[in-house]
């Protein structure tokens, strides 16, 4: 399979917004790291940039260290999706 930019796209469910790249799922690009990745950011950094910036709601699964997030606004998902877009089309990240 040849390689693309990483892409987010968005999408709603169940009262929130989703925001995560879904078109090599087999391959891990739907992993909540690949946006921080696609940003060159630290994932502590790449997490309370969601909170602080984004206004995610951040769940954290201790047992098997995973970590998803969602929106309750669509505003803050879809500026999200748009500014880390930009971030990954900026630094040619590939998946």
């Amino acid at each position: 399979m040849a390689k693309r930019l990483f892409t987010l796209k968005e999408w709603e469910g169940a009262g929130c917004w989703y925001v995560a790249c879904t078109d090599d799922l087999a391959h891990n690009s739907g992993a909540w790291y690949m946006p921080a990745r696609a940003a060159n950011m630290p994932l502590v950094d790449f997490i309370l940039t969601l909170k602080n910036d984004y206004h995610a709601d951040v769940h954290f699964h201790g047992d098997t260290n995973f970590v998803y997030y969602s929106f309750k606004e669509y505003k803050d998902a879809h500026r999200f999706l748009l500014d880390f877009n930009k971030k990954a089309r900026q630094n040619k990240f590939m998946i």
